[in-house]
């Protein structure tokens, strides 16, 4: 994450929007594209829901992805400890640096 505020213009779902943001131009426009197509897979699916009942489901959707994320994260980061434990209790300590 960069500390430099920028100002971002971005479209979501043919809407122009101002960002400030320290976040990278990259970053803000795979934001941007993640939550303009979930908006519009929403639409799709539900064509009479109001804007903000899909603003309410798209940013439960977003969350639910960002708790799966958090709970991979977490069996990785768990994977990688057992890993290690195994190699410590398996090489022998001259092995070990």
């Amino acid at each position: 994450m960069s500390t430099e505020i920028k100002k971002y213009e971005i479209t979501i779902l043919g809407e122009l929007y101002t960002l400030v943001s320290d976040q990278s131009e990259g970053h803000m426009q795979s934001a941007t594209h993640k939550v303009d197509e979930i908006i519009q897979d929403i639409f799709q699916k539900a064509p009479h829901l109001e804007p903000k009942k899909v603003a309410v489901l798209t940013a439960l959707k977003i969350a639910s992805m960002l708790v799966e994320c958090e709970h991979d994260l977490v069996h990785i980061k768990d994977k990688g400890q057992a890993l290690l434990d195994h190699l410590d209790r398996e090489l022998p300590a001259s092995f070990l640096v």
